[in-house]
């Protein structure tokens, strides 16, 4: 789930090609707040700058996302690899021509999922809930 209109402009998609399940045609203020405090409950603070600057941005190539968070390459890219893990952020690859000579380049452009990300927050409640209810149990049943 992204801004599909900003992805679409970003991976050059047209309107016939947006059959993607996973892409809204707006992200909601709240999942935005969302991502941003799941970042900072679960992630480092590297990974919380590059989720902040996913989510202010929507969809952002892997070289613009250097740039703009003056961070070395490896930094970043360990960041991404981590938010891609546990599919908070999703990566595609398109190619791209560049120059005059034609050769083509391969470019990574990096938005949030932000479906992932309300299914980890509903996941990390019930876990919440359940540990607490078995803290309860084994408090209880220790005092006999």
């Amino acid at each position: 789930i992204a801004g599909s209109q900003n992805v679409a402009k970003c991976l050059g998609r047209g309107p016939r090609q947006m059959e993607d399940p996973d892409l809204l045609t707006e992200v909601p203020d709240v999942l935005k707040r969302l991502a941003r405090v799941v970042a900072r409950a679960f992630y480092t603070n590297v990974d919380v700058v590059v989720v902040d600057a996913l989510v202010h941005h929507t969809c952002v190539k892997e070289e613009d996302l250097i740039e703009l968070l003056y961070l070395e390459r490896r930094i970043v890219s360990r960041a991404v690899v981590s938010l891609k893990k546990d599919k908070l952020v999703k990566t595609m690859t398109r190619s791209e021509v560049t120059g005059p000579d034609g050769k083509t380049h391969k470019y990574s452009y990096h938005f949030i999922n932000y479906r992932s990300v309300r299914e980890s927050t509903f996941l990390s409640r019930i876990e919440t809930i359940f540990r607490t209810m078995w803290m309860q149990l084994y408090t209880h049943l220790s005092m006999w």
